[in-house]
């Protein structure tokens, strides 16, 4: 797993770049505890520290502002985010009327549109509760 540490002051004109490669998350996490303990908690010329917190898995405990909600909000809408122009959850398993032949994208499309709430129908065609209609999976 490849992994990287920046540290950077702007104001005083350092930024260094530290890569590595670890074999799991863990051993990242420990690299960065340790770095951070080296140099990360130590004043820059114009007294800022350069993490905020001792490093590992995150920051924990930290609350983004509202305008930070904002900007990672802006990032994910329309057709940035993954699931825009999808329909449901994931790939739905197809239904099939085995009397007409007629088939359905997805069990809430043939609740729809023959009339049945799609969790009954859902129960229905999984086989935990005994199928009246003519609704079959793919």
């Amino acid at each position: 797993m490849p992994g990287w540490f920046k540290i950077r002051d702007e104001a005083g004109g350092v930024n260094v770049e530290i890569a590595f490669v670890f074999d799991d998350k863990e051993e990242a996490f420990k690299k960065e505890y340790d770095l951070v303990e080296l140099y990360g908690r130590k004043c820059f010329n114009n007294g800022l520290l350069s993490n905020e917190c001792r490093g590992g898995v995150g920051a924990p405990g930290q609350i983004n502002s509202i305008e930070t909600r904002r900007k990672k909000s802006e990032q994910q809408m329309g057709s940035k985010n993954s699931m825009y122009g999808k329909k449901g959850k994931g790939p739905a398993r197809k239904i099939e009327n085995i009397e007409t032949g007629k088939t359905y994208i997805s069990v809430s499309d043939a609740a729809e549109k023959c009339g049945y709430k799609m969790k009954t129908l859902y129960n229905w065609l999984s086989g935990h509760r005994k199928n009246p209609t003519d609704l079959r999976f793919v």
